[in-house]
């Protein structure tokens, strides 16, 4: 069981299991407050309603240009994602691999994951017509997503960095300005992909299965996408791979 120290108005430094760091970021993030936490690819920067989302953009100087990512479980994607099978099962072959990616895909309005987006964070999330979804990042979004999952609410965010520096792979490399302004703060070591690069995650285009990003294991990812469609090949609807 990983060990998280945690850092907020309500525990000062207090050593936790995960999941029950989980539990309390989720809290704080419920009640409108803005956390840092360590992600498998970086440090990321997380809210989870309009306001501290837009604070975000904010502390980070991200251009408005840019949207702020949904951290999901492969369950959520599946049921998130406007999506033919054939890019499916491209990309449940990196999920199952273990690799953490972002994928950039239509959202199904319709469904559950899509309509419990807080309204007023859609225009903050949606770019180009497409959510960008991250999976599998790791032991602690694997925790967070679940803790999430049982109060309503879901978890959107970005890299806890200034546009455009490159990741922080360690609490000590997240700048001062984001750190002051979040209202808990997890440290977890450091960030399993840490890269000299600073890459950030590997971002796809589930209509096309291009990379449109190349960060962490790109080159192992990329090799999956190009592999052969096998038509005995489905997609598990069962799978709830963070």
């Amino acid at each position: 069981m990983t060990m998280i120290r945690v850092k907020s108005v309500a525990c000062d430094n207090e050593v936790m299991r995960s999941p029950e760091a989980a539990r309390h970021v989720v809290g704080v993030l419920k009640d409108g407050g803005l956390a840092v936490v360590p992600l498998d690819v970086s440090y990321a920067f997380l809210a989870a309603s309009q306001e501290p989302l837009a604070r975000i953009f904010e502390l980070k100087l991200r251009p408005a240009s840019k949207r702020c990512s949904i951290l999901a479980s492969w369950k959520h994607f599946l049921d998130a994602a406007d999506a033919a099978p054939g890019p499916l099962r491209r990309m449940q072959r990196v999920v199952d691999a273990g690799f953490p990616l972002g994928i950039l895909a239509r959202p199904a309005w319709e469904s559950d994951t899509v309509a419990a987006i807080p309204k007023d964070c859609v225009d903050l999330l949606l770019k180009d017509e497409k959510l960008a979804l991250f999976i599998n990042m790791g032991a602690m979004s694997t925790e967070l997503i679940e803790a999430a999952e049982k109060v309503g609410i879901q978890l959107f965010g970005s890299s806890a960095n200034i546009s455009g520096s490159g990741n922080s792979f360690t609490l000590d490399e997240v700048p001062a300005a984001l750190l002051e302004a979040a209202d808990v703060v997890c440290e977890g070591g450091t960030c399993r992909y840490a890269n000299p690069e600073r890459l950030a995650s590997t971002i796809v285009d589930l209509d096309t299965s291009n990379l449109t990003r190349r960060g962490a294991l790109h080159e192992e990812i990329e090799r999956l996408l190009k592999m052969s469609d096998d038509t005995n090949d489905h997609v598990s609807h069962d799978r709830a791979a963070s």
